[in-house]
């Protein structure tokens, strides 16, 4: 019984020096970096990769907006109409690893 308490009371003493020293990241850093990978990730092993075009940026801000309010009941007309700023910039946002939309739409 000692000896799990003791053990208990090192590994929290270790965790607590290891939380200490360990650097703290930005989360946003984190997510720019995870939404770059996954998307270099989709240009290589997509069978067939789009276009980061105005298109492309319309087509998924439409379908993004649909995603995020799909009975229409959550965000009013004035917040869809504050994120459509957005609809001919994601192709534009996600080349830079840009969170703004997600960030914005997030807010409301």
């Amino acid at each position: 019984m000692k000896m799990r308490s003791s053990l208990a009371i090192l590994v929290l003493i270790a965790v607590a020096g290891f939380a200490a020293i360990y650097p703290k990241i930005d989360p946003s850093k984190k997510e720019s970096v995870i939404y770059k990978y996954v998307q270099e990730l989709i240009n290589q092993v997509h069978f067939e990769p789009k276009e980061l075009n105005d298109q492309f940026s319309e087509d998924v801000f439409n379908a993004y907006i649909e995603q995020l309010d799909p009975g229409k009941r959550f965000l009013i007309q004035s917040e869809v109409d504050e994120l459509s700023q957005y609809k001919f910039k994601v192709d534009d946002l996600s080349k830079t690893a840009n969170l703004e939309l997600f960030e914005k739409s997030y807010e409301l």
